[in-house]
């Protein structure tokens, strides 16, 4: 199995010297059984079959029906740690009548819906007669042997999240992060954005208003999910009102709960997009987001609002219960072992294959779990999540913490982890601009973040480039020259070297940005890869974009590019469509030459007419 994993994780039980690290009892085992026999062994009077069975029970709070006899319970344990444990609904194809419980051998399973993931654990210094349930979060990956993901001592998640116990967390980590992380610390306290809502120090919900006017003043920002629901704006018409009072009711739950945050963290402003900038006024609006970078990145902290999807989600979501198997042992001593639903820490790259990791943002893993987290999905909440210095994550099984060091959580899994391939980049996002940058790390970094940020989703189309412009405002350094709509020109040549990696709607498209950049698709792109010894045949004479507004990086009205390189003439063919890579062919002197084909539509269009290549590079 994985011999050496007990020894990396620090975890295991010492032993002597001349036996090694590759011990069995010091290894993780992972091993499956059908469910109902592990009921009818519980009720035969096997002490850890009736453990296990009563978590399993009671943990699904009768959620699923554990009757079928296709249901599969599957356990990984190790000594000292969390024992996991996963019920699954089991397909099989053949059935050998000689294996026993813990070992089939000739069974071919296919597993078609995961039920429940649940872990056994105790508290640190609880005794427990099981040494495989213990109070180390590592988790371990017996079946293919990979490196455990080290993790904390087990903790209990409050099932209120109100509680005293939740913001006495929330407050450790940030003493902690302001005495021991230099790169997140705030210097005394911010200037205020032009306008931030004060909340008070106590529950009098009379004194809600919008102030305007600046300041200094610690704040939180709020980070949150738009959605479908109607909620409150401001407007023209509103503004004076709102100065003076905003009342408690008209606020939707994400609002309130976040008003309830700041109060219990002691701060007394909090920002909030809809409230704080003016929604129908064009100027305001084009002034303010440009201003988000500094918004988000002078927050005292960043309340992200990660499991709503809409105002009317909200925050503070109540959570499962822990069960408890405390019992006294056949020696008459008592023990303690807890039951409760898994929090899975996959969205933040938390013990997930490690093959779905990468150095670059970009192909970091993204795909398990986001319906659980809709914030993930939205483009205007990336940058926000770049930007902040410090922000807590309200899911709805835990809270979770991340600074520009490391992530912590409530449950113990995630402690001190800076693993998390999106930390490096926030790290270089608060460190662009310093002395000492290299140009073309500062290049690379930008096309794995935009590339990340395409996939992401936008209500609004025009909104594309705002909603990145205020990281681009903060990405702009002597050496880029000027921002063209997702480009920067300097590094012109490199940057339009993009490609489309996710399928075409086949939809006309309103203008958003000029063609040769990658923001006028609308949808996923990747960036095609560049050899050590690339040779560019072209040379770039001119390029622009005219900006919409007073916002320097957001929307653009017009954009020119001029080339100079080597063209030849051709006859487009024919488009061949695919799902992600829909490919076009141009004859060119009695040859077909493939190429990809951005806009299907377009090229559609252009079937049986003239065009012209040009040989970019090599």
């Amino acid at each position: 199995l994985n011999g050496t994993a007990e020894e990396d994780a620090g975890d295991g039980a010492s032993g002597p010297d001349w036996a090694g690290i590759s011990r069995m009892d010091r290894a993780a085992w992972q091993l499956s059984a059908r469910l109902p026999d592990v009921k009818a062994a519980a009720e035969r009077g096997c002490p850890s079959c009736w453990v296990l069975n009563e978590a399993i029970e009671r943990v699904s709070e009768g959620r699923i029906d554990l009757s079928g006899a296709e249901l599969d319970v599957g356990l990984v344990y190790h000594p000292g740690s969390v024992l996991r444990v996963w019920v699954s609904r089991i397909e099989r194809e053949e059935e050998d009548e000689g294996e026993s419980m813990f070992f089939p051998e000739s069974t071919e399973r296919v597993a078609s819906d995961l039920l429940l993931t649940c872990e056994l654990y105790t508290l640190p210094g609880h005794s427990c007669p099981w040494p495989t349930i213990g109070s180390s979060m590592t988790a371990h990956d017996p079946q293919y042997r990979a490196r455990p993901w080290i993790g904390g001592k087990a903790r209990h998640v409050p099932l209120d999240p109100h509680s005293e116990g939740c913001f006495n967390l929330i407050n450790n980590w940030v003493k902690h992060c302001t005495e021991s992380h230099p790169r997140c610390v705030i210097t005394g306290e911010s200037d205020l954005p032009k306008r931030v809502i004060y909340v008070g120090s106590d529950d009098d919900n009379s004194t809600i208003r919008l102030h305007q006017g600046g300041g200094k003043a610690s704040y939180i920002a709020l980070s949150h999910c738009w959605g479908k629901s109607r909620h409150i704006i401001t407007e023209k018409k509103t503004l004076d009102c709102w100065c003076t009072n905003i009342p408690w009711e008209v606020l939707p739950r994400t609002f309130q709960d976040a008003i309830i945050i700041a109060r219990k963290l002691g701060v007394s402003w909090i920002w909030i997009d809809s409230l704080c900038v003016i929604q129908d006024d064009a100027t305001d609006w084009e002034i303010e987001s440009a201003k988000m970078a500094s918004i988000y990145e002078d927050a005292f902290v960043v309340v992200a609002a990660t499991a709503s999807k809409d105002g009317d989600g909200g925050c503070l979501f109540k959570r499962l219960p822990t069960v408890d198997l405390s019992g006294i042992d056949e020696h008459g001593a008592p023990f303690s072992i807890f039951a409760r639903q898994a929090c899975s820490h996959t969205i933040f790259n938390w013990n997930v294959s490690r093959t779905a990791i990468s150095k670059t943002t970009r192909y970091a893993f993204t795909g398990f779990g986001l319906d659980a987290y809709p914030l993930y999905h939205r483009a205007w909440c990336f940058q926000e999540r770049l930007l902040g210095r410090r922000i807590i994550h309200f899911t709805s099984s835990e809270i979770v913490w991340e600074c520009l060091t490391e992530l912590d959580c409530e449950c113990g899994a995630m402690d001190h982890f800076q693993g998390e391939p999106l930390l490096a980049a926030r790290q270089f996002v608060n460190e662009t601009g310093r002395s000492g940058r290299d140009p073309e790390q500062h290049y690379e970094v930008w096309r794995d973040l935009v590339a990340q940020y395409s996939q992401k989703q936008i209500t609004y189309k025009k909104d594309i480039l705002p909603a990145l412009s205020a990281l681009a405002g903060r990405w702009a350094a002597s050496f880029t020259g000027p921002y063209l709509a997702g480009l920067w020109k300097n590094n012109l040549l490199r940057g339009l070297l993009w490609k489309s990696v996710s399928q075409d709607t086949k939809t006309p498209l309103k203008y958003v940005s000029p063609s040769w950049t990658w923001t006028s698709i609308q949808r996923a792109i990747d960036w095609v890869s560049e050899g050590n010894e690339t040779i560019y045949h072209v040379t770039i004479l001119d390029a622009g974009c005219t900006v919409k507004g007073q916002n320097a990086f957001g929307e653009v009205t017009t954009g020119f590019l001029k080339l100079k390189g080597p063209i030849v003439e051709g006859t487009l063919m024919m488009v061949n469509e695919t799902i992600t890579s829909p490919s076009a062919f141009v004859k060119i002197n009695d040859h077909s030459v493939a190429f990809r084909a951005d806009l299907v539509l377009h090229c559609e269009s252009l079937i049986g007419k003239k065009v012209y290549c040009l040989r970019y590079c090599t």
